[in-house]
């Protein structure tokens, strides 16, 4: 996939995570899971595991459908795990776009990116 419909989550302590609209997602390559996790700034999560061919990569995506009021820009975006599929993102250079101040982390729609995802073999 490539897209420009982004938003890019700026947490404490962590990298910056990449959330993607899912309209520019192939939905159906992608499967709920039964794994669930909840983090006190974005809510519960939902996970998604991918079918290519017949490969099934567990767990490669999560939402947050209900998002926390302080992450409600990621609501129903997906973000993918770099450890099960490779990412390439192309995100703005730093200065480009600042955050928004805040205490423990920040969504912030992305100048213009793109990114693209392949399964790890």
């Amino acid at each position: 996939m490539e897209t420009w419909d982004t938003v890019i989550l700026f947490e404490t302590a962590l990298a910056p995570k990449l959330y993607v609209s899912p309209t520019q997602v192939r939905m159906d390559l992608l499967r709920s899971s039964n794994s669930t996790s909840y983090c006190n700034y974005k809510g519960d999560a939902t996970y998604w595991s991918a079918i290519v061919g017949d490969t099934l990569v567990e767990d490669v995506a999560w939402s947050y459908e209900a998002p926390l009021p302080e992450s409600a820009l990621i609501k129903g975006f997906l973000s993918f795990d770099g450890t099960r599929v490779d990412i390439q993102a192309d995100l703005p250079a730093e200065g480009e776009r600042a955050p928004v101040q805040c205490d423990t982390e920040c969504a912030v729609p992305t100048v213009a990116p793109t990114s693209s995802l392949t399964p790890h073999s």
